[in-house]
């Protein structure tokens, strides 16, 4: 297998962070939800976070083992990422707010650019990757 190329590991390391963030938020609004906000909708935003979260560590993963079908899991995760961040928005405020949901896209469009262009990157690396010695007879 080559080696990942470094804006590959940048995505992977994007993803976690992505999850992480979205995860914590998910465990702090199940563990304490804002007063004023029915707790049932607070529990539906929290698991919506937490879904986020595990989706971006499962692409994380596969982007990191260098899978074939890596680049389906990330683009899954990171429109699951910003439809989430839009549904927070009509569930807490009645609009998804403008600044926010900017913030979703633009970070979503890095992480998409640093697979897509890592991937091709690993292409080339791996076509440039001679075979393994097979061994002196």
């Amino acid at each position: 297998m080559a080696t990942a190329s470094a804006l590959s590991r940048i995505g992977v390391l994007l993803l976690v962070l992505l999850g992480l963030g979205r995860g914590v938020g998910g465990l702090t609004l199940l563990a304490e939800p804002p007063a004023g906000f029915a707790p049932a909708l607070a529990r539906l935003a929290a698991l919506g976070l937490v879904l986020v979260a595990q989706a971006a560590f499962f692409a994380a993963w596969r982007l990191w083992q260098q899978h074939p079908d890596a680049g389906v899991f990330v683009h899954l995760a990171l429109g699951l990422f910003v439809l989430g961040g839009i549904a927070n928005g009509f569930l807490w405020f009645g609009q998804p707010t403008g600044t926010g949901t900017l913030m979703n896209l633009a970070l979503a469009a890095l992480i998409s650019s640093c697979v897509r262009v890592g991937a091709r990157r690993n292409r080339a690396l791996a076509s440039r990757t001679p075979p393994p010695s097979q061994g002196e007879n």
